[in-house]
């Protein structure tokens, strides 16, 4: 498991930021990010948008369980 450093409050759960690493959370973000652009790409007919629309949501969706995971964990310590 890898060694978590430095500890932030966002909002209420405890996201945690692992060293020289982004964040599940920020990661995350990114991720919603893209969608947006590809969700209105898709809308214009864009096969190749679709593609990638479909793997950010498979992304999207282990990141949240993965920072779902951290908050837990934190939530513990």
């Amino acid at each position: 498991m890898e060694e978590f450093q430095t500890y932030f409050p966002i909002q209420n759960p405890l996201i945690v930021r692992s060293a020289g690493k982004q964040s599940k959370y920020s990661q995350l973000l990114k991720v919603i990010k893209e969608l947006g652009r590809d969700i209105k790409l898709t809308y214009a007919g864009s096969k190749i948008s679709i593609e990638r629309l479909k793997l950010a949501i498979i992304k999207a969706r282990m990141l949240i369980k993965e920072c779902l995971m951290e908050t837990e964990i934190n939530l513990r310590q």
